[in-house]
């Protein structure tokens, strides 16, 4: 065994094996970038394990020519260089970094961000006894890869799956499933144009009853399109006002949750003078009437550990003189969560789904201007798109429910409002579900390179919690979010039994322990154009105060300039080609940082830069840049494992030439 594991033959067979590994690797990094190629065989394990192979026949054959003769010199040497080699490039895998840091101007960051991303699970369990919650944050690792899933079946000249992907249940633990489904490196979402909305009905609405001796007109079948809007946004376009005050609107569930809230929503009791709230919270329903509720005073919800408030309503909703309910939602240990609940305009209701509480307000439209000009009281059509992306309905007239159930979308007929003088006929035309209320999602095609800014990256994923699931998109926060909270789309809730899990996507980052301060960021146009010809950051190495524990103070908050007794180098030019050595005195880590890109400008108007600048008038402008940081262990390692394998060849042509080669007759035994 110790014979085959030095043999020569297996040397070059493992040595031709990397040379063709090699050459794939440069051809799929042309092709593909440095992300793919470092994906698909640099980081691959079987790459580790051909490259360790070859470790193991080089040391045997060193070791089994032990004791080594003299002439033997350069080849030792040039063994242990090769050894020395693959020991700097495995430590550079285990311990390296090589992560981006995005700076805004006037402002400091200390985390760097890898290519690697990670699901982070955070369960929630309410203490109902001690009145407090309980919180643990999960880190599920998740490798996904640099292209579309879709995308792998066109790739078909390169084995794939041989290189690591997250596919299906990446977490499974106590009652807690997450499953990946499907994942999108790189999309976009897109609006739905009005001239081809998502929704489009058909409605036949009766014509109105003659007067005298007119004619009656006959009903014609009217084309309605609809789009819906996020949650507790003003959008015309999700609600449509048909003749006689009836009304169609339209909206999507956030959740599976909802979805169940909306198809349970059908009110078991009388609904007095003010109306009936239906509340679904934690899969548990409820009833109230709003009048039961007293101002300011706090009601349990069962046994979910949640208490329901109904608080006066703000001035401005009082002029308004709508039938609305302002509600709060108690959680043990938490802030409230505000709750709006209108009757007559449910898809503008304001849920909190982070507990899983949906209401719905039932009251009668009678005296309250049912069909005149501006108002939403009237017979109502409610339309849902659910979870399942499925489109549900329920209808409203004058205390009279009809449904909740599933429409049907094959164009067959629907009748609302029947014996009640209002009867209203309609039928689905056409139906596409939306990936978010009023936008499509589009896969956008891999691009190796980016010039600046991140791609959006989606994960298709199924959260289980006590046998409770939901399927949902949930996109990844960028780099420039590492210190905002999660936005729309970008955390998913499920509620289970007596506990609650959200989940988001974030990238892996690494905590370099100082702070680089961003003075500002410059660049040079092209004559004639917009493209930046170079560019260049000028900063601060700042060291972090005594006391401050990672995480804390350095971040895009902190936008007053460092003082000098933080300093630790000023007034630094980072460049395009023009990196720059930062030797950390706090951990003795050598850091390469190079100017990669940037982003912006943003100017005062926009969200970003009213968000990080806010009201200051010695700036009009904005950029982010992006720096690169490197840490390489084993750089050193590597530099000295490739000069004794030159010193090891040299070494071994200069013994064969000057001390083994053979010697002429001498000439005195030839000439005596």
């Amino acid at each position: 065994m110790v014979e085959l594991l030095a043999s020569l033959r297996l040397a070059v067979l493992l040595i031709a094996a990397v040379v063709v590994v090699l050459a794939w690797a440069t051809i799929i990094e042309q092709r593909d970038g440095g992300k793919a190629a470092w994906f698909a065989i640099y980081g691959a394990w079987w790459f580790a394990g051909l490259l360790l192979f070859l470790g193991v026949n080089v040391l045997f054959a060193a070791l089994i020519r032990f004791p080594w003769k003299r002439h033997q010199t350069g080849f030792v040497i040039t063994h242990a260089g090769i050894l020395v080699l693959l020991a700097g490039c495995l430590l550079t895998r285990l311990e390296g970094i090589d992560a981006q840091m995005p700076i805004y101007e006037g402002t400091r960051a200390h985390r760097a961000f890898e290519e690697t991303q990670h699901f982070e699970l955070t369960v929630t369990s309410s203490g109902r006894d001690s009145g407090s919650s309980e919180a643990r944050v999960i880190r599920v690792p998740f490798v996904a890869g640099p292209f579309n899933w879709d995308d792998y079946a066109d790739r078909f000249w390169f084995p794939w799956h041989l290189a690591r992907r997250d596919r299906g249940v990446v977490y499974d633990a106590e009652g807690i499933r997450i499953e990946v489904l499907d994942y999108c490196s790189d999309a976009q979402f897109v609006p739905f144009d009005d001239e081809k909305p998502p929704l489009r009905l058909q409605v036949k609405v009766p014509p109105p009853e003659p007067s005298g001796s007119a004619k009656t007109a006959e009903s014609s079948w009217q084309s309605v399109g609809l789009v819906a809007a996020p949650h507790g946004r003003m959008d015309g376009r999700n609600r449509a006002s048909l003749p006689g005050g009836r009304h169609i609107v339209f909206w999507v569930a956030g959740s599976q949750a909802e979805t169940e809230a909306f198809l349970d929503s059908r009110p078991q009791g009388p609904t007095g003078d003010e109306g009936l709230l239906v509340i679904h919270a934690a899969g548990r329903r409820f009833e109230f009437a709003p009048e039961s509720l007293a101002p300011q005073q706090r009601v349990p919800l069962g046994d979910t550990g949640l208490e329901l408030e109904r608080v006066p309503l703000s001035r401005r909703l009082v002029a308004a003189d709508l039938p609305v309910v302002d509600l709060r939602i108690h959680a043990p240990g938490e802030s409230a969560q505000r709750m709006l609940v209108m009757a007559d305009a449910p898809e503008l209701n304001r849920q909190d789904s982070d507990h899983a509480v949906f209401a719905t307000y039932w009251r009668s439209t009678k005296g309250r201007g049912v069909g005149q000009p501006g108002t939403m009281a009237g017979p109502r059509i409610d339309l849902l798109q659910g979870a399942d992306r499925q489109l549900y309905y329920r209808t409203w007239n004058a205390g009279r429910i009809e449904g909740p159930g599933r429409v049907p979308v094959d164009r067959g007929e629907m009748v609302a409002f029947d014996q009640t003088g209002q009867t209203l006929r309609w039928r689905v035309e056409e139906f596409t579900a939306q990936d978010r209320p009023g936008q499509r999602m589009v896969r956008l095609p891999f691009r190796a390179k980016q010039s600046s800014g991140e791609k959006t990256r989606l994960a298709r994923v199924r959260l289980t919690v006590d046998g409770r699931a939901d399927e949902f998109w949930l996109e990844g926060l960028s780099s420039y979010q590492a210190h905002a909270e999660a936005g729309t789309g970008q955390r998913a809730v499920v509620v289970g039994d007596g506990r609650r899990a959200a989940v988001t996507l974030r990238w892996d980052s690494v905590d370099l322990g100082f702070s680089v301060y961003l003075h500002e960021f410059h660049r040079g146009l092209d004559p004639g154009t917009s493209t930046a010809s170079k560019y260049a950051s000028r900063v601060d190495f700042v060291r972090r105060a005594p006391g401050e524990t990672p995480g804390d103070g350095d971040d895009f908050r902190t936008r007053a300039p460092p003082g000098p007794d933080g300093l630790l180098e000023a007034n630094v030019e980072i460049a395009v080609n023009r990196p720059k050595d930062f030797l950390d005195p706090a951990t003795g880590r050598s850091y390469r940082l190079f100017q990669e890109s940037f982003s912006g400008p943003w100017k005062p108007g926009d969200p970003v830069f009213d968000s990080i600048v806010g009201a200051d008038p010695g700036r009009d402008r904005l950029f982010v840049s992006i720096v690169t940081v490197n840490y390489d262990p084993g750089r050193g390692l590597k530099y000295l494992g490739s000069l004794l394998i030159v010193l090891g060849v040299g070494v071994m042509f200069f013994m064969r030439a000057y001390f083994f080669k053979r010697r002429g007759p001498d000439p005195v035994a030839l000439f005596p």
